[in-house]
């Protein structure tokens, strides 16, 4: 019976092994891709907290003139 399964199986069938190390790769990338996207917002709420400020300052410096 397990030669009939090992003939009906595709040659280019996962293993077991094959699976878990790209799931845990699949993982990894996720965890790195979901770090990136963390340094990116804090890096955007950063400048949009500058311009912000830039923002009151030329709008004080206009009613200043």
């Amino acid at each position: 019976m397990e030669d009939d399964i090992r003939r009906l199986r595709p040659k280019s069938s996962v293993t077991d092994q094959n699976y878990q190390q790209r799931l845990t790769s699949g993982q990894m990338a996720i965890r790195t891709l979901q770090g990136r996207l963390d340094n990116a917002v804090k890096r955007f709420c950063t400048i949009l907290t500058e311009n912000k400020a830039l923002r009151e300052e030329i709008d004080y410096l206009l009613k200043e003139m």
